[in-house]
């Protein structure tokens, strides 16, 4: 069913088998289907999981810097409302000592 012939290499002259039916592609030492080659291993395989990761790594320095943000605007929130309410009950100490 396979239907192989040996074919010449480069300018070596070394010989391989090669599928030439049913999409297969050539490889040394045995025909090989389509999907088990290096190609739709890297397509298949790596790049989904880089793309996972690319995405996830993304999106957690996204939120790393909003939340960074945020807690630096939450920071300086508080750090006014304490000096107000400082200065409030300064004025209201100051207020009470004059009556």
């Amino acid at each position: 069913m396979l239907n192989t012939a040996l074919i010449p290499f480069g300018s070596h002259g070394r010989k391989r088998s090669c599928c030439e039916t049913d999409g297969r592609i050539c490889r040394e030492a045995a025909c090989l289907p389509a999907s088990q080659s290096i190609d739709h291993l890297i397509v298949n395989s790596i790049l989904p999981i880089l793309a996972v990761s690319t995405v996830f790594f993304n999106s957690l320095s996204v939120y790393m810097f909003f939340h960074s943000l945020f807690h630096l605007s939450l920071m300086k929130f508080l750090q006014r409302l304490l000096k107000f309410y400082a200065l409030a009950s300064l004025i209201a100490v100051d207020v009470m000592g004059k009556k």
